[in-house]
This record gives structure tokens, C-alpha cells and sequence, in this order.
């Protein structure tokens, strides 16, 4: 494959996007699932020197930890900070993007290539985790640089793929299982489209396995190691977590499957599925056939999405968007490579525009409580950055330790983790009922609080204080059977 001059202005494009993004919020916190999975085990490895892989009991999600041992390494190279941690992050950015922009210069049209870009710079999941230099950004990069290899047919990157995806989490592993899946249909496609023998089908067949044979073997070695000390392989029964852990009834299964639907909907997606089946409905219309590249897009959008939806809404665990990023971006692709369905340029322009629109505004697609949003899926949560500081110092001024502040997650992690600081000082979160606490901290930003919490406060507590920003609330309560009140602060 010739690397053209156009090849390298798009990858320059990527590494000055993903660079001047990163530049802008390395003041950005851990945030969401990141604490744990991220700063929380990194922060081990980092405090320990690596002295032992398996991680404390609290801590062990049954995730590979290797991401963590990734993070730590970087730390003790160049130091223990928010911006270290955003950097270390900004490779998987970058090869994202440029592993992003080949499968478009695989599938698009040139004059649509531009446009393709700009639905990966907008798309909102993968901008605010890039924001937040979240670890689901190297599994969004691995799984796009396999399906580089699946395409291009250069299996020396599924290998390189699948052998650092595996590591990262079990989606990572699961993912891995989708590219083989998808595989396997390129396999029986190939038949057709190569005019092959019989005997050079079969020999296809028998070498398909051996880019996965690397990651499978070690995989499965840390796994009979990990067994072996803790008793568990993927699923931690004596967690906090553990009851994520049940499946579903039928009943909760087709719900998931809705939510699902939902996520692949929200966040102002909803104009490129609108577009793709307008697209849908033209092609069935006009009897129009499906090409060697546009069945192989297909392919690589809906294989993995329909094995894939099984394993997540099978159990109780919640359903996020972040699951879902790589997909995000292939049906935007998806959609983008059929544009040239629409043969008047003045139509091309308003829906460019109107999908551009509606991606934007994807950022304060911010539901009511107690409907459970997805905080680490837009930048709609820039705003708790501020209002948290604030509320910091409001509560130095009244003398109220955070301790004594019950709240639920997100907002009870300490800016050890957090901020990577010093202060392990946390908010309370381990209430079983509000009657125990005496302050509660409740805030849109927390999917935890259930509809009778919520009434009780506002009904029944006196509020200190309330913060508003945009998209974010927040508000600060006393238990009125407590001592006495103290002053609000205006």
C-alpha cells in the first residue's frame, strides 16, 4: 500500500487534533470508571514497584491489568501527574486516528474522506474520553488497527492487535473473539471474490488462526495464574460489584437490548442512523447490489454488534456507551460511505450540516433524574470540574469535613485518585440509609441516588447549598435531626 501525499496531511491532521486536545485538558481529573480501573490500580503498581501483579481484593475487577502496569511504568519514568497520565494516553489518540482514517481511505471516496474525519472529531463519546484520557481509547485504536489488518489483508497487525488488546480489559478479550468472527466471514467471502480452488480455500482456512495464537496463549497463562492466587478468573464474587455480576430475565434482556438501541441512538446519532436507513430504503428501492468493500463494512459493523449485544445485556452490569465507541464511529463511516447516494450538492451540504449539528449538540443530551445518564460520554461534565472545586471550599469555610459529606459515586473518590494528590480525605459513600447520614451531597452527575433519596432531600432536609453550571447540578444537604443548622451561604 503507497503512502500518498494526502495520507500524511490526514495524519498530521490526527496527531495536531489529538496533541492541541490534549494540551487543553491535561487539568482534567480521573473521572467515572477511570478512578478504579485506571488511577486506583496504576496507583499500586506505581506505590508497590511492581512487586506483584495480582492486585488487592478490593481493587481486582477481573480485569488484565496490564493497562494499569502500562500507566505505572509511565509514572515512574516521568512522574506521578494529570499531565503525565493525559500524555500517556495520547499515542492510542493518535493511532486511533490514523488507524481510523486508513479503513476510511479503504471504504470512503475521496471527496468524502474529509467529512469522514470530522465525524471522528465529533463524535462525543470518543471526544470526552479522549478528554479524559481513558483507557477505552487503546481498545477503541486495537480493535480499528485489526480491522486495518483484516482489510488490507496484513495479518502481522492482527497479531500486534489482539496481543496488546487482550490485556487491557475483557472486553479487550471479547473484542478480540468479534475480529475473529468477523474472520471467519471474510474467509467464506473470499471464496467468491478470489475465484479460489477448493484446496487454496481450505489452506486459507487452516492458517486463519495463527495472528490470535499468541494473545489466546498468554491470555489464558495470566488467567491460570490469576486463578491460581486469587480463586477467581473474570468474575469477582466478594467485590462491591459483585451483583452486576447476575444475569437477567427475559423481560430485563429485551430491556437491555432497548438500551442498547438507546445508546447507539443518543448523543445526536440518531441523524446518522436516520440517514443510513433513508440509504437503507434507496438501495431496496432501486434493486441497487452490494460491492466487495460495502459487504466487508457491513460486516465489520454488524458481526461484532450482533455477538457482541448478547454478553452485555445478558447481565445486571450497566449497559455505557463507552462499550459501544467502536461502533459509534463505524456506522458513522458506514453512513458517510453511501453519500454519494444523494446526487443534488445543496441536499450533500444541509444534511453535512445538520448531522454536524446534531453531534454538537450531543454534548448537552443531559436526561432528567432519575433517568441514568452518561457522564463519561460527552463533554456535558466539564462543568463538575468547577462546581466541585467550589463546593471543596465551601465546605472548608463552614467546617465541614468531607468525611462527614455522604454521597455515591462518582463523587465520593479522593483526590489521591482523582487528582493524583496527596489528600486521601474522601466522601462518605458506604450509607446503607440517608436517616444514618448527617450531610448528603446529591448531584445530577450520580446515576446512584434512587427516586425516594432524591424526594426525601428535597422535601424533608435542609439545603446549604446549591450549584448549577450548564448541565450540572448539584446541591448540599443537612439532616434536620442533627445538630443545629448551619447558615446557608449565598
Amino acid at each position: 500500500m503507497k503512502v500518498t501525499q494526502q495520507d500524511r496531511i490526514y495524519c498530521l491532521l490526527v496527531i495536531l487534533f489529538y496533541a492541541i486536545l490534549t494540551f487543553l485538558t491535561t487539568h482534567i481529573p480521573f473521572f467515572w470508571d477511570n478512578v478504579l480501573l485506571v488511577s486506583k490500580i496504576s496507583s499500586y503498581y506505581f506505590e508497590t514497584n511492581f512487586s506483584d501483579l495480582i492486585l488487592p481484593n478490593q481493587w481486582d475487577t477481573g480485569h488484565p491489568p496490564f493497562f494499569g502496569v502500562y500507566m505505572a511504568g509511565v509514572w515512574k519514568l516521568f512522574g506521578r501527574s494529570l499531565l503525565v497520565s493525559h500524555w500517556a494516553i495520547f499515542p492510542f489518540m493518535v493511532g486511533m486516528g490514523i488507524a481510523y482514517y486508513y479503513l476510511l481511505r479503504y471504504f470512503v471516496k475521496p471527496e468524502w474522506r474529509p467529512y469522514g474525519m470530522l465525524l471522528l472529531f465529533l463524535e462525543p463519546a470518543i471526544l470526552a474520553q479522549s478528554a479524559l484520557g481513558a483507557f477505552d481509547i487503546s481498545l477503541v485504536f486495537f480493535f480499528l488497527l485489526a480491522a486495518n489488518g483484516l482489510v488490507y489483508r496484513k495479518r502481522w497487525l492482527l497479531f500486534i492487535a489482539c496481543f496488546f488488546m487482550v490485556g487491557i480489559s475483557i472486553r479487550g478479550i471479547l473484542m478480540m473473539c468479534l475480529l475473529i468472527a468477523c474472520d471467519g466471514v471474510f474467509w467464506l467471502m473470499e471464496k467468491k471474490q478470489d475465484d479460489l480452488t477448493w484446496a487454496a480455500w481450505g489452506k486459507r482456512l487452516f492458517l486463519r488462526p495463527l495472528p490470535y495464537l499468541p494473545a489466546i496463549i498468554w491470555i489464558s497463562l495470566w488467567y491460570v495464574f490469576h486463578y491460581d492466587r486469587t480463586g477467581f478468573t473474570f468474575f469477582n464474587y466478594s467485590s462491591t460489584w459483585a451483583a452486576d455480576y447476575g444475569y437477567v430475565g427475559p423481560k430485563r434482556f429485551i430491556w437491555n437490548c432497548c438500551i442498547v438501541g438507546w445508546r447507539m441512538l443518543d448523543n445526536g446519532r440518531v441523524i446518522l442512523w436516520l440517514t443510513g436507513f433513508f440509504f437503507l430504503f434507496k438501495m431496496l428501492k432501486n434493486k441497487m447490489p452490494i460491492n466487495w468493500k460495502q459487504g466487508q463494512l457491513l460486516v465489520l459493523v454488524f458481526i461484532p454488534l450482533l455477538f457482541y449485544t448478547p454478553f452485555i445485556v445478558a447481565r445486571e452490569t450497566p449497559i455505557l456507551h463507552r462499550y459501544l465507541m467502536t461502533w459509534f464511529l463505524l456506522v458513522g463511516m458506514l453512513v458517510i460511505s453511501y453519500y454519494y447516494l444523494i446526487e443534488q450538492k445543496y441536499l450533500q451540504k444541509l444534511l453535512l450540516n445538520l448531522t454536524t449539528i446534531c453531534l454538537l449538540s450531543g454534548h448537552l443530551w443531559v436526561y432528567p433524574v432519575p433517568i441514568a445518564n452518561g457522564w463519561d460520554a460527552h463533554l456535558g461534565f466539564l462543568p463538575y470540574l468547577s462546581l466541585q472545586n467550589q463546593l471543596e471550599k465551601d465546605l472548608k469555610q463552614m467546617n465541614i469535613p468531607a468525611s462527614r459529606v455522604a454521597t455515591k459515586f462518582p463523587l465520593a473518590n479522593a483526590r489521591k485518585y482523582t487528582h493524583l494528590e496527596s489528600d486521601t480525605i474522601r466522601f462518605y459513600d458506604q450509607w446503607k440509609t440517608i436517616d444514618d447520614c448527617e450531610y448528603v451531597l446529591l448531584s445530577n452527575v450520580s446515576n446512584d441516588f434512587s427516586e425516594e433519596v432524591i424526594l426525601t432531600l428535597e422535601r424533608d432536609w435542609e439545603l446549604i447549598k446549591s450549584y448549577k453550571k450548564m448541565t450540572v447540578e448539584m446541591s448540599l444537604y443537612k439532616n434536620p435531626r442533627t445538630s443545629p443548622l448551619i447558615p446557608r451561604i449565598k
